[in-house]
C-alpha cells in the first residue's frame, strides 16, 4: 500500500513539476517552457522522475502485485489527466478572463500561449507565439496564427491557454 501510493504521489509530482509556469529563449524566438521542476533539478538527476521514485521501482519484485498495481495506477493517473483537463487548465483560461475580461481581445503579437495538441499528455503541449490574430465580424479575436518549434498554424482561441505567471 506504501508502495502504491509512493508511486501515484511520485507521478502526480512530475506533472505538476513539469507545467509550464513561463518561458525563457535559449534562442531567439524560440521559446522553451521554464517549470517548477527547473528550481527542483537536484532532486531529480538525469530522469524526469524522483530519485525516490527511482529506487522504489527498482525494489519492487512482486510481478503479479505489480501488474496489478501498475492497472490501478493507470486508472488513477487518467483521473488526474482529465480533471487537469478540465479543471486546472480551464481555471488558467478562466483566472486571465477575470484578470482581464478581454483577455482574447488583448492577445497581441508575440505573446507566447500553451497550445493544445492532438497529443493527450498537456506536458508535451509546445509553446507558440502569437504572430497574427484573426477578428471575427463581431470584432472579438477568434483564432491565431501560431509559430510552434514545427511550423505556423492557424489555431482557435479555444485551443490557446495563457501561461501561469504572464
Amino acid at each position: 500500500m506504501f508502495e502504491e501510493l509512493s508511486t501515484i504521489l511520485s507521478e502526480v509530482e512530475v506533472i505538476v513539476n513539469h507545467r509550464p509556469l513561463t518561458y525563457v529563449e535559449k534562442d531567439p524566438g524560440e521559446p522553451e517552457p521554464l517549470t517548477p521542476a527547473h528550481f527542483l533539478e537536484l532532486g531529480y538527476g538525469d530522469s524526469k522522475y524522483p530519485i525516490h521514485f527511482i529506487q522504489l521501482i527498482d525494489a519492487t519484485t512482486a510481478r503479479e502485485s505489480y501488474k496489478k498495481r501498475k492497472t490501478y495506477r493507470t486508472l488513477l493517473l487518467n483521473q488526474l489527466w482529465r480533471r487537469w483537463k478540465e479543471q486546472y487548465l480551464l481555471q488558467l483560461k478562466t483566472v486571465n478572463h477575470f484578470k482581464t475580461p478581454s483577455v482574447h481581445k488583448n492577445l497581441k503579437l508575440n505573446d507566447i500561449v500553451l497550445v493544445e495538441g492532438n497529443v493527450k499528455s498537456k506536458l508535451l503541449w509546445e509553446l507558440g507565439i502569437i504572430k497574427e490574430i484573426f477578428i471575427g465580424r463581431d470584432n472579438n479575436v477568434r483564432s491565431c496564427l501560431v509559430k510552434t518549434s514545427k511550423g505556423l498554424f492557424k489555431k482557435p482561441i479555444q485551443l490557446l491557454y495563457p501561461l501561469e505567471l504572464e
